[in-house]
């Protein structure tokens, strides 16, 4: 900090009014830019108010007649794999008791008797890992597909009965549709960015 001398007190006191000016202006820069944007918010909604809607994503699962068959869909192909590997797993079954009971009565067991049941054990396993595989790819895809229409959907819906905002589900602040007339993002990231 520089000090300064003064020939008068004039001098000194309009220095002194000079950095009061500054300090004010400078608060009342960053108050009235925020109540000039507030003003201008306020404006742009005309008091009028924002119509609002929810939606319970769980009674839509339950009631639309898409989430019904994709969930029908998703029960056969579950239905079809656990049909696939119920032979494997009765051989695979069979053999282990046939094991048990070999070793219960105190017989040898026969080397390529249990070689076959690990290979069969085995190819179980990896069938099982594989089926299970193609069952979680298609729930993933169904949902996708799903999610997709409700989306689409919600917002022909919203925009046809003029709502501006469109909350799912409850508690998760999610939009399902916001009305873009009300977007203010590109102002936000300029008065951001200005800082």
């Amino acid at each position: 900090m520089k000090l300064l001398k003064f020939d008068s007190l004039e001098a000194m006191k309009s220095l002194n009014f000079i950095n009061v000016q500054r300090v004010v202006l400078k608060c009342f820069n960053k108050v009235g830019f925020t109540l000039l944007l507030t003003t201008l918010f306020l404006v742009s909604c005309e008091n009028k108010t924002l119509k609002t809607g929810y939606i319970d994503l769980n009674q839509i699962n339950k009631e639309y007649k898409l989430a019904i068959a994709l969930e029908e869909k998703i029960r056969a192909v579950e239905n079809k794999v656990a049909s696939d590997l119920l032979g494997m797993q009765a051989d695979v079954n069979l053999m282990q008791d046939s094991i048990k009971s070999l070793k219960e009565s105190g017989e040898v067991l026969d080397q390529a008797f249990l070689k076959k049941y690990f290979d069969l054990n085995n190819a179980y396993e990896k069938q099982k890992e594989v089926q299970l595989a193609n069952v979680q790819d298609s729930v993933v895809k169904y949902r996708e597909e799903l999610i997709s229409n409700i989306n689409k959907l919600v917002k022909e819906y919203a925009q046809k009965e003029h709502f501006h905002y469109v909350f799912s589900p409850a508690g998760s602040s999610a939009f399902m549709y916001g009305d873009t007339t009300l977007n203010i993002t590109k102002q936000v990231i300029a008065y951001l960015n200005s800082k």
